[in-house]
């Protein structure tokens, strides 16, 4: 049960900040009609752009200001293990496309 000060957000207040249809369908099968921000309740996220979203439309400036300050080591962590992912990614992909056009003009002849 959340006490007087405990932020809510609400499916309402989403549709309103023009949620996409993907995340507020996640959210409701998640959390129904409303959410209590508590630990437990983020941590249920599992697409880091969902709270990034909310971040960006839930946050005052200066509480915007103290996450993104917070989360830097975070987020230089993330993106640097991204970017491994999709180079391995990549590398395992570039060769099966050169044999798949392969086997297609190999077909046309």
């Amino acid at each position: 049960m959340a006490g007087k000060d405990d932020m809510i957000i609400t499916k309402k207040m989403l549709i309103e900040k023009k949620a996409c249809i993907e995340g507020l369908e996640w959210w409701c099968e998640t959390f129904g009609d409303e959410m209590e921000v508590t630990l437990e309740n983020m941590q249920k996220f599992d697409e880091p752009s969902y709270i990034d979203w909310l971040v960006d439309n839930f946050l005052t400036a200066p509480a915007w200001k103290v996450y993104r300050e917070t989360t830097a080591t975070a987020d230089g962590a993330y993106k640097e293990a991204m970017a491994t992912v999709r180079k391995v990614y990549q590398e395992a992909i570039a060769p099966a496309f050169v044999e798949a056009v392969k086997l297609m003009e190999a077909a046309d002849e």
